[in-house]
């Protein structure tokens, strides 16, 4: 699906490996109102802009706007397309962040990869002056009769038989049912996916699991969102991460839809306004 956002924003390509030359998809849209700030958005595994469109046209008269894509989307540009561990996700966001020579920039991130923007911020590698963390995840978190459809998902296999299943589980186990437009939204995932990209990345990230100790070696304001209603990320786990960090607050928004649009607008605002920053 393709998103609004990107036929407005200017794009790049930065590197992301000091080791290799693999480079991340970058993109950016500088405000035309009164600035007031910078907001990175980094979304979540495998996830496309499309699903942020409601909040970036909401947030692009105010803010300065960069999207960071990951590793496992179709974009990045890799040098050898096999590195897919939680070390090198962890490591990717900040030396793009870094390349970018932004200041008090406020990250938002979902899923997974808002567990790996975490481990950098437990390793002092970024430095925001506040993030909003949507639904993230401490470790791998899949059934474990569903890894043997990891392991066969060749991309015809992907094709013909665990693309079908999976739209099937999500549907009907995986999340509510009357959550229609995170179910819609899901299968364009899985429409768009890389397969190969993702089906590396969840092999070299099975046994990765977030700890108590980098939870609490994070010093950085950090906003924990949950949604009640989201099987899928669920809130007990999100409260159970904020429960270890310091300086953090835990805020439920009910559904995964309304941490995607105009609710999780107004709630920057509303933190953004009360801390003062």
């Amino acid at each position: 699906m393709t998103s609004a956002f990107e036929d407005l924003a200017e794009e790049s390509y930065i590197r992301c490996n000091l080791e290799a030359n693999d480079r991340l998809r970058v993109l950016r849209l500088k405000t035309k109102g009164v600035k007031k700030g910078t907001i990175i958005l980094i979304p979540g595994f495998g996830s496309q802009i499309s699903a942020w469109d409601e909040f970036l046209e909401l947030k692009k008269e105010d803010y300065d706007l960069i999207v960071i894509e990951t590793r496992e989307i179709h974009t990045a540009l890799l040098e050898e397309d096999k590195l897919f561990t939680a070390d090198r996700y962890t490591a990717d966001v900040p030396v793009v962040i870094n390349s970018l020579e932004v200041e008090n920039y406020i990250i938002v991130t979902s899923s997974m990869i808002a567990s790996f923007v975490l481990r950098a911020l437990s390793k002092k590698l970024i430095n925001p002056k506040l993030s909003f963390f949507v639904g993230p995840v401490k470790d791998t978190t899949l059934p474990n009769w569903s890894w043997l459809f990891v392991y066969i998902a060749h991309p015809i296999v992907w094709k013909l038989v665990v693309k079908p299943f999976v739209k099937f589980y999500i549907k009907y186990f995986a999340l509510d049912k009357n959550e229609k437009e995170q179910i819609k939204k899901y299968n364009d995932y899985l429409d768009q996916y890389d397969v190969r990209r993702a089906r590396k990345s969840l092999i070299q990230l099975r046994k990765w699991e977030m700890t108590e100790e980098e939870l609490k070696n994070i010093r950085s304001k950090c906003v924990l969102v949950g949604a009640e209603t989201d099987k899928a990320h669920t809130s007990e786990t999100t409260r159970w991460m904020a429960s270890f960090i310091e300086n953090s607050t835990y805020i439920d928004l009910g559904t995964n839809i309304n941490a995607h649009s105009k609710p999780m607008v107004d709630l920057i605002e509303e933190i953004l306004n009360k801390e003062k920053f």
